[in-house]
């Protein structure tokens, strides 16, 4: 989390993880001040993110929930998670049309 803070730039900007499994990345950001929201595909993960208040919505990179629709964030985080995308290209374009005008998109995939 703090690293994505670190390059947020500021402690409001707005973030929407896709991809967010149990939460953990969000919640470090949350607790440093930044609005966040969340997408994960399993129902297990979403229900322990729930716990620990984090906003996190059913759905995937390449299928956002309908929640979002119309929603702009500052920045969007895939982590781990393009590499399981069937459609990586479908994947990159929605988090790129989650994005704000300037926003940025955080990618991290394993160095295999």
């Amino acid at each position: 989390p703090e690293m994505v803070h670190e390059l947020l730039g500021r402690p409001t900007a707005s973030v929407c993880d896709l991809g967010c499994g149990n939460g953990f990345l969000i919640k470090g950001l949350r607790d440093l001040g930044h609005p966040v929201v969340g997408v994960e595909p399993s129902p297990e993960a979403c229900a322990r993110a729930a716990d620990d208040g984090l906003t996190v919505y059913r759905g995937s990179a390449e299928s956002p929930p309908p929640q979002l629709d119309g929603a702009r964030f500052d920045a969007v985080t895939m982590t781990h998670v393009l590499e399981h995308c069937l459609d990586p290209i479908a994947s990159l374009r929605n988090a790129v049309g989650l994005l704000a005008d300037g926003g940025l998109l955080f990618v991290e995939v394993p160095n295999n």
